[in-house]
C-alpha cells in the first residue's frame, strides 16, 4: 500500500509543502487589492528596498481590524476591505522578516500573553 492516497510520486513530495490550498481565493483577492493600493502610494515592495518597523504594520493591521470591527467594511481612503488591509500589512511583516529588512521593535523581554489565554482557557473550559 502506497504511503500517499494517489500513488503519485508528487503527491508524496508536494504534501510535505506548505499547504496554500487552505488559503481562500477570495482573501488573497482583498490583500491583492490591498497589495496594488499600497504599491501606488508607497511603492511596489518598498519594504524590500528599506527596511520596516514592525510596529508601524502592525499597528496598521490593528486599525484595520478595529475598523471592520466597529462595523466599517471597506477603508474611506481607498474604497478596499479592510481586512484586505490588514492581510498585507501582516505579509509585509511577514516577507520582510524573511529577507532580514524587518526592524523588530518588539519588547525585548517576552510577554505572557499568551500564557494567559491558555491558562484563562483552561479555567473556564468547564464553564
Amino acid at each position: 500500500m502506497s504511503e500517499y492516497a494517489d500513488g503519485n510520486p508528487k503527491t508524496a513530495i508536494g504534501s510535505k509543502k506548505p499547504p496554500l490550498h487552505f488559503i481562500p481565493p477570495i482573501a488573497i483577492a482583498h490583500m491583492g487589492l490591498a497589495m496594488q493600493n499600497g504599491g501606488e502610494k508607497y511603492g511596489p515592495f518598498n519594504w524590500r528596498e528599506k527596511k520596516v518597523t514592525a510596529s508601524t504594520y502592525t499597528d496598521a493591521a490593528e486599525r484595520h481590524i478595529n475598523s471592520w470591527r466597529d462595523g466599517e467594511d471597506n477603508a474611506s481612503d481607498s474604497n478596499i476591505h479592510h481586512l484586505g488591509h490588514a492581510m498585507a500589512s501582516l505579509a509585509i511583516i511577514l516577507d520582510a522578516e524573511s529577507i532580514d529588512m524587518l526592524n523588530d521593535d518588539r519588547p525585548k523581554v517576552k510577554g505572557a500573553f499568551s500564557k494567559f489565554v491558555d491558562e484563562y482557557f483552561e479555567k473556564n473550559k468547564g464553564k
